[in-house]
């Protein structure tokens, strides 16, 4: 974890000591998120939550950019699985059935490596694309709305590795300043699982954003 962020203030520092404009951009939306790879992860339904973070962009040339940054991301999925348990009775055999709904968060720090494309001359509309790296933070385990006490965080590699793709639009505020928004799809190529998956499969990742931002040029 320390390695990765002293990748990003290297980065940001040869940004910070360039000749061209550096755009910094501070960012937040929604996810939309699930797993793949095998039949059990396949089941889940994909579910909503949130990431957050800063991006720096180094003008290449008139049409091109390098975009990077770093992400507070977070991955979730839900599903509903049958259950048996005790129902209020004082008798202590009675049993009731029903569905739990369970929710995981898998929480990565990402860091993207991107070349950015305008399509204008006004540099206003842009598509994305190349590598991410996310860092693995933790897991949150919720049921039926409950957070609970499990730790699950071995059950994950510490890393994670997918290509992103993505296209923009900003709006420009004043010359130095601008909003944003882009729809960007990251996805997984690494398997995450640590132990074993059912029938030789993998786990990996798939995440839309919609995702805001707030830019100034420096």
């Amino acid at each position: 974890m320390k390695k990765s962020l002293l990748f990003v203030l290297l980065i940001a520092s040869l940004f910070l000591n360039a000749q061209n404009d550096i755009i910094v951009s501070i960012t937040s939306g929604a996810t939309f998120s699930n797993l793949r790879g095998n039949t059990i992860a396949e089941q889940n339904n994909y579910d909503f939550n949130y990431v957050g973070g800063i991006d720096i962009e180094k003008p290449i040339n008139t049409n091109f950019s390098f975009v990077t940054g770093l992400h507070y991301d977070n991955k979730s999925f839900k599903n509903k699985i049958d259950a048996a348990f005790f129902s209020n009775s004082m008798d202590p055999f009675v049993f009731n059935q029903g569905k739990l709904k369970v929710k995981l968060t898998l929480q990565y720090l990402t860091l993207p490596v991107l070349f950015r494309y305008y399509l204008d001359k006004e540099k206003l509309f842009y598509i994305n694309s190349g590598p991410y790296v996310g860092f693995f933070l933790n897991t949150t385990t919720r049921v039926d709305g409950d957070k609970i006490k499990e730790d699950s965080n071995d059950v994950f590699k510490k890393v994670d590795f997918g290509w992103s793709l993505g296209i923009g639009k900003k709006f420009k505020i004043t010359e130095k300043n601008n909003l944003s928004i882009e729809l960007r799809d990251n996805l997984g190529l690494l398997n995450i699982s640590d132990v074993p998956v059912e029938g030789n499969g993998t786990v990996k990742t798939n995440s839309f954003s919609l995702i805001l931002g707030y830019e100034f040029k420096l």
